[in-house]
């Protein structure tokens, strides 16, 4: 029995953020926002009255773009490819009161991901039998599924050979 696993880059996967609970303000000089601020400060001060936690955004941009939330101040060491890109704003109805900056960093690692376009899908083969999904971020989670899909395929196909099998041996 054949079995065929393809990876293929996808480049129709929709942003990870939910503009209900998170938005990311851009305030660099190369990146356009799609936000109304006139400054940080505004976007600080309408989050505040909505009910939105802001966490300061730097980027390292050097062949591809690396952000991170920081309180701190610039966690990057090199100061010409990095510095101050924007906010991020998470929802505290949705993501709730305590919102950590691992969360926030988390959030931005995969938006990282999406906008380096580090985005897949695959199609999975296993006999006659064929299984395909897009818009995974991330090389671990398109493997994942994509062994997952394989494993149930096989499966399927394996009880069907079984069944066969039985009915023939009967």
């Amino acid at each position: 029995m054949h079995v065929s696993i393809e990876i293929v880059r996808d480049s129709d996967t929709e942003c990870p953020f939910d503009p209900h609970a998170e938005r990311l303000v851009v305030f660099h000089r190369r990146y356009r926002g799609t936000h109304s601020f006139a400054s940080p400060e505004e976007a600080r001060r309408w989050a505040k009255e909505e009910g939105w936690k802001v966490f300061p955004v730097y980027a390292y941009i050097h062949s591809g773009v690396v952000l991170r939330a920081s309180e701190e101040g610039n966690p990057f060491s090199d100061p010409w490819d990095s510095g101050f890109f924007g906010l991020l704003l998470l929802s505290r109805k949705e993501w709730g009161r305590k919102i950590t900056l691992q969360q926030a960093n988390a959030l931005l690692d995969t938006y990282t991901q999406w906008a380096n376009g580090d985005c897949w899908g695959y199609v999975v083969r296993v006999g006659n039998r064929e299984d395909s999904c897009w818009g995974f971020i991330g090389e671990d989670a398109v493997k994942e599924a994509a062994q997952e899909a394989a494993r149930r395929l096989l499966e399927e196909a394996l009880e069907e050979e079984l069944e066969r099998a039985w009915k023939e041996a009967a």
